[in-house]
């Protein structure tokens, strides 16, 4: 089967945003694991996860509405994805006993997580020429990437 480059970067594209959910989904069950393993009760826990999802609101608000006026969106995602990156080596690297880093580390995963699915999103919509395969891939790779997300969770 012959690909031509259209089509080729369709499925790069598409391959990539399968990966999406795992970050936002990490995000929602870990964040309330990390709190509670750093010692807080489930009151307190739940407090401390809505301030890194409303900087993350406000991160993905921000990383939309700046990669508009641009042609390439590729470096808005590549950012939202290394935000996300940084967060995950902070994880793996700082101990429980250091909170503050911790804490942080739970701002930047909130921030990393969300944006880089809707720049994609769009990017893939927007770039389709004909409309019926646009709404063939956009369900496709949505409801794929939610079917991913969740088995590799």
């Amino acid at each position: 089967m012959c690909l031509s480059h259209s089509h080729t970067g369709h499925a790069v594209w598409a391959s990539i945003s399968y990966t999406f959910g795992i970050p936002s989904i990490s995000v929602n069950t870990v964040l309330s694991q990390i709190f509670t393993g750093l010692g807080y009760d489930e009151f307190n826990t739940d407090l401390y996860t809505v301030a890194p999802n409303v900087c993350g609101a406000a991160f993905h608000i921000f990383a939309t509405q700046s990669s508009e006026p641009f042609p390439e969106p590729g470096l808005h995602i590549f950012f939202c994805l290394l935000v996300g990156l940084v967060k995950w080596n902070m994880v793996a690297k700082v101990t429980a006993s250091n909170v503050y880093a911790m804490y942080g580390a739970s701002f930047l995963a909130a921030m990393g997580a969300f944006a880089s699915s809707v720049l994609v999103s769009a990017w893939y919509t927007n770039n389709t020429s004909s409309e019926s395969k646009r709404a063939v891939l956009a369900a496709a790779t949505v409801s794929y990437a939610g079917l991913m997300s969740a088995n590799s969770f």
